[in-house]
Formats: structure tokens, sequence, C-alpha cells
């Protein structure tokens, strides 16, 4: 079975690995960032794409 796709979500400082699911509902308002790139994640109900690195990394 595949793992459900992840984003990180600053929480209290500390970038966290959630799902999309859970990072939509329980985190909409946190800064969010791919874990491939770094590169900041907007949900918009739909996770398809081609990993690359991000030009301009969140840290």
């Amino acid at each position: 079975m595949a793992e459900p796709p992840t984003c990180e979500v600053k929480i209290d400082g500390f970038w966290q690995a959630v799902s999309l699911n859970k990072a939509a509902v329980a985190h909409s308002a946190a800064l969010k960032r791919c874990l491939a790139c770094y590169g900041r994640v907007m949900i918009l109900g739909t996770y398809t794409g081609t990993p690359s690195p991000h030009p301009q990394a969140l840290t």
C-alpha cells in the first residue's frame, strides 16, 4: 500500500512531516513546505506533479 502524500508543517517553530490531508484540516493556517524541494506548499485538493528543486526554498 502506498503511503499518503506528505508535506512539512511549521508548528511551534519546528518543521514536522504530516499527511497533506492532516495539514489541510488540522494545520490549515500554518506554513507548509515540500519535503523534496522545500518550496511552499498550497493544498488545493489535487496532489500531482513532478518533483524538482525549488528556487526559493523555505528555511
